[in-house]
């Protein structure tokens, strides 16, 4: 065996080793013996995500659970005035609004449904951020600024009392009908700010407003929400290009402002709050993923004897070569925070069957050729150099299409197309480097005939 195919091997035991460390959840390793002392674990590793300002994880302890697999979270809203005539026709548009702005803010696990009269449900799993899908859906859409209401009571030191107290402000006439929205942009030093983009009459009512407030804050609340989103200090040179909309520093994260966005563009018909947060237990059962999980091995248990039946030796080859490749699924899926649910399912079935398709045509192939006489290296070459295209072309269009459509969908939508493309890589995987360096290493050197 050359040093180069020995290298592969060597790599491939490597992502076989990495794959199930990343697989496994957190496992204890204790010992106290007279011989032997340790208290360490194994699996259930954390990898802080570069470029994160306050140190973040991705946390593999466990796979995250979809709604119906695991616990589910009901987040129940109610509307502040029940004694509106048209309750009906409120709460309809009010479940439309809700539905659109949380697809639009990624959430791609939820339900949407009305609770009584007056009240509507939204059930997410419980890695969903209930804080934050308290504010995505109970914020209203407006925006108001406003402007310190006694300026002789203003002074830098008392900044954090005129951001908590809202009784120190006064409304202007500029609100959400001025603002088309607000975006991240980076000035000339490189520094990110945030742009309140204005309509054309709301820019020059901005600017009016500052050049009466020149060395006074101005607040920016957005969504009845009772601190200001930003509030800005008016500058002298405010006045210089008023052709251009304002930019403040900014230090929310990108999703913040997104947000804010959403809700501009989707405002409330009516204004609702949040009442409470109730568990609901697992749709399919506790039990479900340790049933599944049975039957999806005892499913490859079933091919792995067909292809050892079938093509001998080389049926234990194509064997390890799917279990590494659902291994290599399963952990890509873990890095990709794709929770377990109806869309890892099909995606995982898909893999298995194009895999399986792959493994029988390749096997077939070969040993119909030594049948006839044909040397394995000469069928290998025919298949995986010559006639590669004809599966890899597929399987990178397959990729690429699915990461396309991962980006412009959304919703259970969105998780399918990433479960897709997941499933696709580990397909790519096999066969463009498992299958046949392992199928060449331990079958590369046979020549003989198979009877």
């Amino acid at each position: 065996m050359s040093g180069k195919q020995t290298f592969k091997l060597v790599l491939i035991a490597l992502i076989f080793s990495l794959s199930v460390l990343i697989v496994l959840p957190e496992i204890p390793l204790i010992v106290d013996s007279d011989y032997l002392i340790l208290n360490s674990s194994i699996g259930g590793m954390q990898i802080k995500l570069p470029g994160s300002k306050e140190g973040e994880v991705l946390d593999l302890n466990e796979f995250k659970k979809g709604s119906g697999i695991g616990e589910s979270k009901k987040l129940l809203f109610e509307l502040k005035n029940k004694d509106l005539e048209n309750k009906q026709e409120v709460i309809s548009e009010l479940l439309s609004v809700t539905q659109k702005r949380l697809k639009l803010s990624g959430v791609s696990d939820f339900k949407v449904n009305q609770e009584s009269e007056d009240k509507i449900s939204v059930t997410i799993p419980p890695f969903e951020d209930s804080d934050r899908i308290n504010s995505i859906v109970t914020g209203s859409g407006k925006i108001i600024f406003r402007t310190v209401k006694n300026p002789e009571d203003w002074s830098q030191d008392k900044f954090q009392s005129f951001y908590l107290e809202s009784d120190r402000w006064q409304d202007t006439d500029i609100n959400e009908n001025d603002v088309q929205g607000f975006v991240n942009v980076m000035d000339q030093t490189g520094v990110y700010k945030m742009q309140i983009v204005f309509t054309k009459e709301g820019r020059q009512k901005f600017y009016d407003l500052a050049g009466k407030n020149i060395g006074l804050p101005i607040a920016v609340y957005v969504s009845n929400f009772d601190y200001p989103f930003i509030m800005p200090m008016i500058g002298e040179n405010i006045l210089d290009n008023t052709d251009m909309d304002p930019a403040v520093t900014n230090t929310y994260p990108q999703y913040i402002i997104d947000d804010y966005n959403l809700q501009l563009k989707n405002p409330l018909p009516v204004d609702i709050s949040a009442t409470e947060t109730v568990q609901v237990p697992p749709v399919m059962g506790s039990d479900f993923i340790e049933k599944y999980a049975k039957a999806f091995f005892i499913g490859m248990l079933f091919i792995s004897v067909y292809f050892l039946l079938k093509f001998n030796v080389r049926g234990l080859v194509f064997s390890y070569s799917l279990l590494l490749s659902v291994l290599i699924y399963l952990a890509i899926s873990k890095l990709l925070s794709i929770p377990i649910g109806t869309q890892m399912f099909l995606s995982l079935i898909l893999v298995m069957g194009i895999v399986t398709y792959i493994g029988n045509a390749v096997h077939t192939k070969i040993k119909k050729d030594v049948i006839s006489g044909i040397p394995f290296e000469i069928s290998f070459n025919q298949i995986f150099v010559k006639d590669k295209n004809a599966i890899s072309y597929p399987s990178m269009l397959v990729l690429g299409l699915s990461l396309i459509l991962y980006f412009i969908s959304s919703g259970f939508a969105k998780t399918f197309y990433l479960s897709i493309f997941a499933g696709m890589l580990a397909v790519v995987v096999f066969y463009s480097f498992l299958f046949p360096n392992l199928l060449w290493a331990f079958k590369g050197g046979e020549k003989g005939r198979e009877k």
